[in-house]
């Protein structure tokens, strides 16, 4: 009972709620299918505008993406330069380094030769100057001896 109580309630008050509308005068239909008519044209209109709006934003995002495409293309070849490049400072600094050491090797090598002549030119020196004494020793010697003999 109380169900059914409940349903007979919903229904009487759905039945009290609902209003008994008469048709629109043909006057409002007349006005309403003008203000119907006005707003599709405008938002045709409106429609048309936005879709040429996104036909551009289309056009722009598509010119986006082949410069963006561009700048990958040439970021992929700046990383590559890049590489390149590194690979020959790092094949040059080995160069510069195997010269270098060469050149140590040289320098060092010349340093050992320079000392032996350098050694030498004293010995050869010292040697001159033995010489150089028993010369002036013996041109006093033969001095003595013509003064001697005269």
């Amino acid at each position: 009972m109380t169900v059914a109580a409940a349903v007979a309630r919903e229904h009487n008050d759905a039945a009290a709620n609902q209003v008994d509308v008469p048709e629109a005068p043909a006057t409002v239909t007349a006005r309403f299918e003008a203000i119907w008519r006005e707003a599709v044209i405008a938002a045709r209109a409106e429609f048309a505008l936005e879709r040429e709006g996104l036909e551009g934003l289309e056009g722009r995002l598509a010119a986006a993406a082949a410069e963006l495409e561009d700048a990958n293309t040439t970021v992929t070849e700046l990383e590559q330069r890049v590489e390149d490049e590194q690979r020959d400072a790092s094949g040059a600094a080995a160069q510069a380094a195997a010269h270098a050491a060469a050149w140590a090797e040289e320098r060092a090598d010349f340093t050992r030769k320079l000392a032996d002549v350098r050694s030498r030119a004293d010995r050869a020196e010292a040697g001159a100057e033995a010489v150089e004494k028993e010369r002036d020793r013996l041109i006093v010697e033969r001095d003595e001896v013509r003064r001697q003999l005269e």
